[in-house]
């Protein structure tokens, strides 16, 4: 393969990567836009507690996570596609300080699975922007 070549299935992997990275920040987002406020919760008999472990959660998903002041929806952030040696690397992460306690939750609370939630539909996207990419830089080529 030339040099060209190489260059331009980069670049089409970087456009996956790209497209994936915002995907999975759309997901993020959605996930954690929850309706429930904290009195609603409690009226529900607190249905994240411990103590309510395998019982019923809104949404039936512990990984949907309420809005309660808009900090953990407001904290998302990515880092965009960069090459580092022989991989395209990229991120989609929350800053919020209570995002650790609530992927892992703590003795009172249930964890909260955003994570393995959002893999599925990043993991799919990912190989569909790959596929469109490999396509797409084959057919530049020609």
């Amino acid at each position: 393969m030339s040099y060209l070549n190489e260059k331009v299935f980069e670049a089409h992997l970087v456009k996956a990567c790209q497209l994936t990275t915002n995907k999975a920040m759309e997901k993020a987002i959605f996930q954690s836009q929850g309706k429930y406020k904290a009195k609603e919760l409690a009226r529900l008999g607190h249905p994240y507690s411990a103590r309510n472990a395998g019982g019923w959660v809104p949404y039936n998903d512990p990984a949907k996570i309420n809005m309660q002041s808009y900090n953990f929806v407001l904290s998302w952030r990515k880092n965009d596609p960069k090459r580092r040696g022989d991989e395209i690397n990229s991120s989609v992460f929350n800053e919020a300080e209570y995002a650790d306690i609530l992927a892992k939750g703590k003795n009172t609370t249930i964890p909260r699975p955003l994570i393995q939630r959002i893999m599925p539909v990043v993991d799919y996207w990912f190989l569909r922007n790959v596929l469109n990419g490999f396509r797409d830089a084959i057919t530049s080529m020609r």
